[in-house]
């Protein structure tokens, strides 16, 4: 029995070897196994993949022109405002009274003005009546005096004074007209320096009516508040940013890709975006601006997509994730990128098996899509192509394909 165990075994192991033996000479005469894919004929969708923002309509840093004390503060985060709304108020009180100082001195400005165009004009007026009158006079009693002379029944003495005092009244009426000039007419020295202080006066007013409207922080434009960084009791400086503001207005995305893909980029290019937040709800954009510089020390380009129908949950600074349609092909040959050798280098190769042997060809590629390729060049439909790894294969290596 125990001679005939060994003999059954002795011809299992043999029958073993035979087999083992057997299947090399077919691994050796066919060729190892190796998975393949076939080329298809499919669509083929080429998008820019990209994470951003949601940009508000505009976003407006509030502060102040005036140094003071806050008083009050009317509005705290996430505040729906008008425009012309108060926001913040200052310490006013010396602000309001250099406006009531600026109005008093106005009121006195006035009064002088209409004392100039009244009372001293009348009276200047009837000096220069009076003052024409003794001319009148002065000359009628010369002319009664030189006749009376040439008939001998004058002294030429009377006739002298006579004389000096139609000088005496013409020097008097003259200046009696330039006071009522002066006086009396728009045009005159007195009548202009009261102009002019006037106008000063309501200058002063203006002025001091600014300084008191500075001390009331207004809202530019409807809006939503985002940041508060200030409370009462804060003394602020000139140029100190307040309030965040973010107007009303259509939102926008902002996201910035690699500068290798600006040349996939075009405006009024289709998008699908989602917020991370909530990232079971897309909703479309459309690429609406490109900016022309490129981010030296990142090497990004700024790209601003516009929102068709904005969903209500977006928040401005909210984090986003985009995906650009950059092309689109109906129909394309088709090849998983791991097919694919060099796929990014200047000569792409892939390794297509024909007759049982592997045939390596250069292929010309097109669209790339998120994990396939499209193939202009190198291979037809229905052709098989080894998948994956194929470096450790040679060209004209035989072997047999096993499809996906």
């Amino acid at each position: 029995m125990k001679r005939r165990g060994w003999i059954i075994g002795g011809s299992v192991a043999l029958g073993l070897v035979l087999a083992a033996a057997a299947f090399g000479v077919v691994v050796l005469v066919r060729g190892p196994s190796v998975v393949v894919t076939v080329v298809q004929q499919r669509p083929l969708v080429q998008t820019v993949v990209v994470s951003g923002r949601v940009a508000a309509a505009a976003r407006v840093a509030i502060g102040t022109v005036a140094m003071g004390r806050v008083v009050e503060v009317a509005v705290r985060e996430g505040d729906r405002v008008k425009a012309g709304a108060v926001l913040v108020r200052l310490e006013d009180r010396e602000a309001g009274a250099a406006l009531a100082q600026a109005g008093a001195a106005l009121q006195q400005a006035l009064a002088r003005s209409d004392q100039v165009r009244g009372i001293t004009g009348r009276v200047a007026s009837e000096d220069q009546r009076q003052a024409k009158a003794a001319l009148d006079l002065a000359e009628l009693r010369f002319t009664r005096t030189s006749s009376l002379a040439a008939a001998g029944a004058s002294t030429g003495d009377e006739l002298d004074q006579a004389r000096m005092l139609v000088e005496q009244a013409r020097a008097r009426h003259a200046a009696a007209r330039s006071q009522a000039a002066g006086s009396g007419t728009a045009a005159g020295a007195e009548s202009r320096a009261a102009i002019a202080a006037v106008d000063m006066a309501r200058a002063n007013v203006e002025s001091a009516s600014a300084r008191l409207a500075q001390t009331r922080i207004l809202a530019p434009a409807d809006g939503t508040i985002l940041a508060r960084n200030v409370e009462p009791g804060d003394v602020v400086l000139p140029g100190a940013a307040l309030l965040g503001l973010a107007t009303d207005g259509a939102s926008y995305l902002v996201v910035q890709p690699d500068e290798k893909n600006l040349n996939l980029l075009r405006e009024g290019q289709d998008a699908v975006a989602s917020a991370d937040a909530f990232p079971g709800r897309t909703f479309p954009a459309r690429v609406a601006r490109i900016l022309p510089a490129v981010d030296r020390l990142r090497g990004t380009v700024e790209v601003h997509l516009s929102l068709p129908a904005p969903p209500d949950f977006l928040r401005p600074d909210m984090t986003v994730s985009v995906e650009v349609v950059a092309e689109r092909r109906e129909s394309a040959l088709v090849l998983p990128e791991t097919a694919v050798h060099e796929v990014a280098g200047a000569r792409p190769w892939v390794l297509a098996v024909r007759d049982g042997r592997l045939e390596r060809r250069d292929v010309r590629l097109g669209l790339r899509g998120e994990d396939r390729v499209e193939v202009v060049e190198g291979v037809v439909v229905g052709e098989d192509v080894v998948s994956g790894d194929g470096l450790r294969l040679k060209a004209g290596q035989r072997v047999r394909a096993v499809r996906e």
